[in-house]
């Protein structure tokens, strides 16, 4: 997926569930393709400030299954998940 550090890093240590902060996931939309964007297995993302303008195109280039967005950085500021 992310291997502006975050792809490789991703696929090394086999990381199924991801979390994001604000703009992250437009910064790593605006990096070049590369074939290995889609290189791992993460299946599900959760965070907040993924504008609603390029969560399809986030999806679809990453290979992302579901992503959550919460409401409020204090409640999501440490989380667990185990995806099946």
């Amino acid at each position: 997926m992310l291997c502006s550090g975050c792809v490789c890093l991703a696929a090394i240590c086999d990381i199924q569930v991801g979390q994001y902060i604000g703009e992250i996931c437009r910064y790593l939309l605006a990096q070049p393709l590369r074939p290995f964007d889609r290189q791992h297995q993460v299946r599900m993302m959760f965070g907040n400030g993924l504008r609603p303008q390029i969560w399809s195109e986030f999806k679809q280039r990453f290979g992302i299954e579901r992503i959550g967005e919460f409401y409020g950085a204090t409640e999501g500021n440490a989380n667990v998940g185990e995806y099946r």
